[in-house]
Order: C-alpha cells, then structure tokens, then sequence
C-alpha cells in the first residue's frame, strides 16, 4: 500500500547506531522491512533481546515516526485499485504485522477506511507472522 520499506531499513540501521546499547559493533538493520519480533533473534542474543531489545524497538519507532514517516508516499492507484475490488462486490479485510495505531494512520493517509470491512494489525497476533483468520477485526 505504501512504499516505506527502505524507510524502515535506514530508521533501524539509524536507531541502532544511535543507541546507548550499541557496543556490539553489529548492524542490527534487515535487508528488509521486518518487525522487530522476526529479525532482533537475528542479530541478538537472547540476553541481548531481553536487557535491551524493547529499548531499541521503541528507539526506532519513535524515531521513524518522527523522521521518516512524513517521507512515506502511497504506491500509485491504491485507492483505485481498493475502489474497483469494492465495486465488484467484494469485501476487503486489511492484515498488517505493523502496529495498530500504525495500520490505521495508513488506512486514514490512503483514504480507504470506507472501502475496507475491517483490518488486522500485528499487535492483534502473538507475532508478526498474521493468522487473520483467528484474529478480531477492527
């Protein structure tokens, strides 16, 4: 729906060269866009994960927020491309792994809150891996 990938690449590789707890030496940043729950086991200990992972996790959001998010650009014909699948009948139900004050500020940004059924976020699941068959719509 957006084009935020490298986006979130370079807000984690930022956040974890700004980060009090980046005396690894390691670049914690994915080659793509990933929740946090999915790629930190990737680049830290379990230890790792516990003493500072939150810290960072929310080091970055913070800072994406704040500095990328005004950046993310829709990709083109969204809009369209939800109002042609309503105009055919269909119901739409949006899943994302990303949060769920993050998913809906996208659905506002795209103006496509009328044309979806209801969405799931990643803070409705246990991880970002969705099953939007077992989780509450919104």
């Amino acid at each position: 729906m957006v084009d935020s990938n490298e986006l979130h690449v370079d807000s984690w590789d930022r956040a974890s060269a700004g980060s009090a707890n980046n005396s690894l030496g390691k670049s914690y940043a994915p080659r793509s866009a990933k929740d946090s729950d999915q790629y930190l086991p990737e680049f830290l200990t379990p230890d790792e994960i516990h003493r500072f992972g939150k810290e960072l996790d929310d080091y970055r959001s913070e800072l994406f927020k704040k500095e990328y998010l005004p950046k993310v650009r829709p990709f083109p014909k969204v809009r369209e491309l939800f109002q042609g699948i309503r105009d055919d009948k269909k119901h739409i139900v949006l899943a994302s792994s990303g949060k769920k004050a993050d998913t809906k500020y996208y659905i506002d940004f795209l103006k496509i809150d009328n044309l979806i059924d209801g969405y799931v976020s990643g803070d409705d699941a246990d991880n970002s891996n969705l099953r939007p068959t077992s989780l509450p719509l919104h």
